[in-house]
């Protein structure tokens, strides 16, 4: 993903599990990270935050931040595991120093889309695992919470297609990618797209195929979260701030690295 997100240049922002940290683990995180690789927190340990009291979840935030610069990180960026976060998280990633969230997910407007009876379908599964999604991106990306900028995800992620919907063919992957973007950037200036790095392999072709044209025919630029949200805090002419810039985000959450990981 680093060296395709170099190549390509595309941005790409990785939240990473803090519990799943070491000293060697850190220094190849470093190795691959760039100015269009980045690295995020993705909690300290990977439990649903909609379930955690105010105490443990401050505690867990607490620990990610601590975690992380202590292996020479200077995160600035979170995302709470399975996309469920608690009212207060906003506060709570301001009081740690974080500058934007991105735990929220979203849904366009699904019309005129060429593939709309299987993301309409999608939705539906989405709202199982991820509950009721933002209803509008704009108002949230332009009025921070507490300083922190939320930047949703755009529905259907990887885990979505490929493990519940059984789509792994690279056409068809690269229509629906297609479709995401484009709804999403006709009614925003900005798309967070999600791939886990356990699925990269499938979904490659499909995404370095969609933004390469997409970067050859528009005014689109595939950047990271963080520069997102510089974007958004300190606005130039071409900023998605300004309503003229048009941003793509990739993401993609590792919570393991091998499997003892799923024993902490």
């Amino acid at each position: 993903m680093s060296a395709d997100a170099r190549d390509h240049r595309v941005g790409m922002t990785i939240p990473v599990v803090g519990s799943i940290l070491s000293e060697k683990r850190a220094d190849f995180l470093k190795s691959i990270t760039h100015e269009r690789f980045e690295i995020a927190v993705h909690g300290y340990k990977h439990d649903d935050f909609s379930a955690l009291d105010i105490g443990r979840l401050k505690e867990d935030i607490s620990k990610a931040k601590e975690t992380f610069e202590g292996y020479g990180f200077r995160p600035i960026g979170y995302r709470s595991p399975y996309l469920r976060p608690k009212d207060d998280l906003a506060r709570l990633l301001s009081e740690c120093g974080f500058a934007y969230s991105s735990s929220k997910t979203a849904i366009s407007n699904r019309s005129g889309t060429s593939n709309r009876v299987i993301l309409e379908k999608s939705d539906k599964i989405a709202s199982e695992i991820y509950g009721p999604p933002v209803s509008d991106m704009k108002s949230i990306s332009a009025n921070p919470e507490n300083g922190v900028l939320e930047i949703p995800v755009s529905l259907p992620d990887d885990e979505i297609l490929i493990d519940r919907m059984g789509i792994d063919d690279q056409s068809k992957l690269e229509s629906i990618l297609t479709d995401i973007i484009g709804t999403s950037l006709r009614f925003n200036s900005f798309v967070v797209i999600q791939i886990h790095p356990e699925r990269y392999s499938i979904f490659r072709n499909a995404m370095l195929s969609t933004a390469d044209r997409i970067m050859r025919e528009e005014e689109v630029h595939f950047i990271t979260l963080g520069e997102l949200s510089r974007g958004f805090r300190s606005p130039g002419p071409s900023s998605p701030a300004s309503g003229k810039g048009k941003s793509v985000c990739i993401t993609g959450d590792l919570d393991i690295m091998s499997l003892r990981d799923l024993l902490r």
